[in-house]
């Protein structure tokens, strides 16, 4: 082992530089690596230099793998996950080792907002892989979040599964593994950030992605892909996840009136909808600006929501007319009074 002194003397990678220089600017508050190869020791020496950044690091490390049943260990370690944070935005703690070096689960803690979540990363072995099934690690995962019981969590990482959506819309077949992810993403009511973009440039493959429970779908401000590190096959999968901040004033939600009625079955139900309009919230939200890409996401989520507790008939005796919170006269009477109230509290 190197001691203190060493590491600090010893210079990122380039690899390393591109990571650091991703987090300060594109404004990332929490990044998760996966398939890092990082021992023990060598996720010492990254931490090192993150600390040297301003930036906090760590995670599980990979392990040494048999190529096939009878062969000798390969020199070349496998899998292993890696969180990289920025201090000034969230904090984290209490990194598990949820399966042995492909699942990790920190608990972050949000600085602005208070708000406490889980976040889970997950290398899952390439499909087709004869040597190691992905249902076990899928069961351990599961198991981990039904478990604990809470659902404010995220799951990041490299799947090497797609959904049913993406492949059915480019006329693919499922395999073993694709069924099994399909399966996790229905019994946890989970939905993927990322719908219409690749993610793996060689196969233009979409097996990295971002899973959020669908109770915080209204938190879901953004998601994109840019370029990887180093340009590499896989693309950085971007999302933005907002929630009040402390002692803010607030903001009204829409949508947050007919989720508060939902069930269990109704979630389910939601999620199915909002998968089924993705391509049609895409198209609508064209080239337009931010503020109104994210004011349209709004109403599709109001619209679906509404629909779910059959709040909202699509035709009425005047003909066709908008179900979202931002059209209907009740949600404008709800924020004209949101508005009087901010008015007294300020004089």
């Amino acid at each position: 082992m190197k001691t203190e002194e060493e590491l600090l003397k010893i210079r990122p990678g380039e690899k390393l530089r591109e990571v650091i220089e991703m987090m300060k600017t594109q404004g990332v508050s929490l990044m998760t690596l996966t398939d890092t190869h990082l021992n023990q020791e060598s996720m010492a020496e990254v931490g090192k230099f993150l600390q040297q950044e301003g930036l906090g690091g760590g995670g599980i490390a990979a392990r040494r793998e048999r190529q096939n049943e009878g062969m000798d260990y390969s020199a070349r370690r496998r899998a292993g996950v890696y969180y990289v944070w920025d201090p000034t935005k969230v904090t984290v703690h209490g990194i598990e080792e949820v399966y042995t070096s492909r699942v990790a689960r920190a608990s972050i803690y949000v600085l602005d907002s208070g708000k406490e979540l889980e976040a889970y990363g997950v290398y899952m072995p390439v499909r087709d892989n004869k040597a190691e099934k992905t249902e076990g690690i899928w069961e351990a995962l599961t198991q981990d979040i039904t478990e604990r019981g809470n659902r404010n969590f995220i799951i990041n990482g490299d799947f090497n599964a797609e959904t049913e959506a993406w492949i059915s819309r480019h006329g693919k077949t499922q395999k073993e593994e694709d069924v099994l992810y399909q399966g996790f993403l229905e019994d946890l009511n989970l939905v993927a950030s990322i719908t219409e973009d690749y993610t793996f440039e060689r196969a233009q493959t979409q097996i990295d992605n971002i899973l959020i429970p669908i109770e915080l779908i209204h938190n879901l401000k953004e998601a994109h892909v840019t370029t990887g590190v180093r340009e590499k096959d896989h693309k950085l999968v971007i999302a933005a996840l907002a929630w009040e901040m402390r002692g803010g004033k607030g903001e009204l939600r829409p949508t947050k009136r007919y989720t508060d009625k939902f069930q269990e079955k109704h979630w389910h139900t939601y999620g199915k909808i909002l998968q089924e309009r993705a391509s049609e919230i895409q198209e609508k939200m064209g080239n337009k600006r931010p503020s109104d890409k994210l004011r349209i996401i709004h109403q599709e989520l109001t619209k679906a929501a509404a629909e779910v507790v059959g709040e909202v008939s699509e035709k009425t005796g005047a003909g066709e007319r908008e179900t979202d919170g931002y059209n209907c006269k009740e949600e404008k009477e709800l924020n004209k009074e949101e508005r009087l109230r901010e008015r007294k509290r300020n004089q």
